[in-house]
């Protein structure tokens, strides 16, 4: 069974860099453009890893974090 990773990030560029490279290593990967979707990923799915952006439209990678651990 392959892992499953959130990478929230707003940086485009770097968004489908290290998509594409888990994607390769072999883990089923989401991503999110900022923090609101980030919340809506964690809210219908389960993840192995979550990697935060902390700097990110709508809700910082803290206020995600206050999410998940209010979960």
């Amino acid at each position: 069974m392959k892992a499953h990773i959130l990478f929230a990030e707003d940086d485009r560029e770097l968004q489908v860099i290290v998509v594409d490279e888990l994607t390769e290593a072999g883990f089923a990967v989401d991503s999110a453009a900022d923090g609101a979707i980030a919340i809506q990923c964690l809210k219908s799915n389960v993840y192995d890893l979550v990697l935060l952006d902390n700097r990110m439209p709508d809700k910082s990678g803290i206020e995600v974090l206050e999410f998940m651990s209010s979960e």
